[in-house]
């Protein structure tokens, strides 16, 4: 059965029987090492394989001494070939087929390239969280035929010099064969790199409106689809008539247009339901328009994950939340599967984990970790990064014996301080702890450096908000972690959605985006 954990075996598996397989593998001791050593024997004919002397590793702590922990600068020179030469054997076996773009926390574009065995690994984390996705839909059993409506990035932007294809992580992802009869919208659009966003979204909601049947929703920012919501409701009129003459009246080229109709037929009976309901609420409610909806899996951890405490109410009170999991370009490491919760199990037959404690010097194997232990994480995987710290800080978590890991904030998201420095995860947990006690909701909040303190900057949300009894909170929870807190200022209403307009001016959707807890202007 041990076979059956590498991504090899993986990709064979029938998609239902993933999640016990997935949980197999959670409590397998041994499985880490055995990955890392396929990783290895993978690579072993690349020139890094062969500089590093992979042929002659024979357990991890044979790894651990010929390959030092570096970042995407140590790779850069690789990658930079790799993209505008075409270079084969460099990192991975071959020529890489696909860069992930991406800019990060600090705005230098980087290239994230990926192997066939790689987005494999990707492919089969996205099949898993959606297995898990829909596990937990209520009346899943009971409903034929339905739907997932998911939201994601253009998976195809560009090429590089040497003409290999450039796009997002997310995209690719959601273009999965064994997902695509499950999925709305058509799987085509993820190649509509050319279609303005306002308009990329409007097709979205077309083709969600025009599904009955929509059971649940993946998307990275809920935040996202409450503004698609609204976008639809301004342009109710035009959507329902295009689904009653299954019509694309869309601002595309006529091309895109001919691509997507054989997935729109007329349906004047969906139609005139979705105008009853329109006419009757003014808008388009979740509960009405799709009346089996009952899960959303979206980000719920970091500052992101902020997006489900302010539109909770838009769904259905029956819905369950699920979070998307932790992932970057560079990967995707965990797989939630209990709901409400923001860690998951992490994706131990894809990668090579380690852990290194914040301040220390060695890096920790999996199952050295302690229980609600912070770490910075480590990857080695079979996209070419070997020991390679992508400067993400992550908490994990013991649960049955069983670790499980959750992405806390970036090393960069910090503020700081003297001799200390305040993570962005730590206010964000002052933030709710406040919240989730006084029954309010404060839509968003920055930090900048005053005196010899700090200045929290909030824009009020949802409830009644005592700004002594506020004041006086935050600054006892800083206090104890060594922070003065100088200033509380409010920020007018619609500050955080002016913030969305800049990143949308930048080519970047609300789904992309994730606002910065410590503005650069203070660092």
């Amino acid at each position: 059965m041990a076979d059956t954990y590498l991504i090899d075996e993986l990709v064979k598996e029938d998609p239902r029987k993933l999640p016990l397989i997935l949980r197999e593998a959670a409590a397998d001791p041994d499985l880490q090492e055995r990955v890392l050593l396929d990783i290895v024997n993978y690579a072993k004919d690349t020139e890094f394989g062969r500089a590093h002397g992979f042929a002659e590793i024979r357990s991890a702590d044979d790894f651990k001494k010929r390959v030092p922990v570096t970042d995407y600068e140590g790779y850069r020179p690789y990658v930079n070939r790799m993209a505008d030469s075409g270079e084969s054997d460099v990192l991975i076996p071959g020529r890489t087929p696909f860069f992930a773009v991406t800019t990060g926390t600090t705005g230098k574009a980087k290239y994230i390239p990926d192997s066939e065995r790689g987005m494999a690994v990707k492919d089969i984390v996205s099949v898993m969280r959606q297995m898990e996705m829909i596990r937990m839909m209520p009346g899943m059993a009971d409903v034929m035929n339905a739907k997932i409506l998911i939201i994601a990035n253009t998976a195809v932007y560009g090429k590089t010099k040497a003409g290999i294809a450039t796009g997002s992580a997310s995209g690719m992802a959601a273009n999965d064969e064994r997902l695509r009869s499950a999925i709305v919208p058509p799987a085509e659009m993820l190649s509509f790199a050319e279609v303005p966003l306002d308009e990329m979204d409007y097709l979205t909601m077309l083709f969600a409106l025009a599904e009955e049947n929509i059971l649940g929703l993946s998307l990275n920012n809920v935040i996202h689809f409450h503004n698609m919501l609204k976008k639809a409701e301004a342009r109710a009129e035009q959507l329902i008539n295009d689904i009653k003459c299954g019509t694309i009246s869309a601002d595309i080229s006529e091309e895109r247009k001919a691509q997507l109709m054989k997935y729109l037929k007329p349906d004047p009976e969906r139609a005139d339901k979705l105008k009853d309901i329109f006419d009757e609420t003014g808008g388009f409610p979740v509960e009405k328009v799709w009346v089996n909806f009952g899960c959303v899996c979206c980000w719920m951890s970091g500052s992101v994950g902020r997006g489900v405490r302010e539109y909770r109410n838009i769904f259905p009170e029956k819905t369950v939340f699920l979070d998307w999991g932790y992932g970057a370009s560079e990967g995707k490491f965990n797989i939630p599967d209990i709901a409400g919760e923001v860690d998951g199990l992490p994706a131990v037959f894809g990668y090579y984990f380690e852990f290194l404690p914040l301040g220390g010097v060695e890096p920790l194997s999996l199952s050295q970790t302690e229980n609600g232990g912070v770490y910075e994480l480590i990857e080695t995987s079979y996209a070419g990064f070997y020991r390679y710290n992508i400067h993400d800080i992550v908490l994990v978590t013991i649960k049955d014996g069983i670790r499980r890991m959750r992405f806390l904030c970036k090393t960069s998201e910090s503020l700081p301080l003297g001799d200390k420095r305040l993570y962005a995860s730590e206010l964000t947990d002052i933030i709710q702890a406040y919240e989730d006690t006084r029954n309010i909701c404060i839509r968003h909040f920055e930090c900048r450096k005053a005196d010899s303190g700090i200045k929290l900057s909030i824009e009020l949300g949802s409830g009644d908000l005592d700004m002594n009894d506020f004041r006086k909170f935050a600054r006892d929870e800083l206090a104890k972690k060594g922070f003065r807190l100088s200033e509380i200022a409010v920020l007018p209403d619609g500050y955080r959605d002016s913030l969305f307009g800049t990143f949308k001016a930048n080519g970047k959707t609300v789904n992309q985006t994730k606002l910065a807890v410590f503005p650069n202007d203070n660092r």
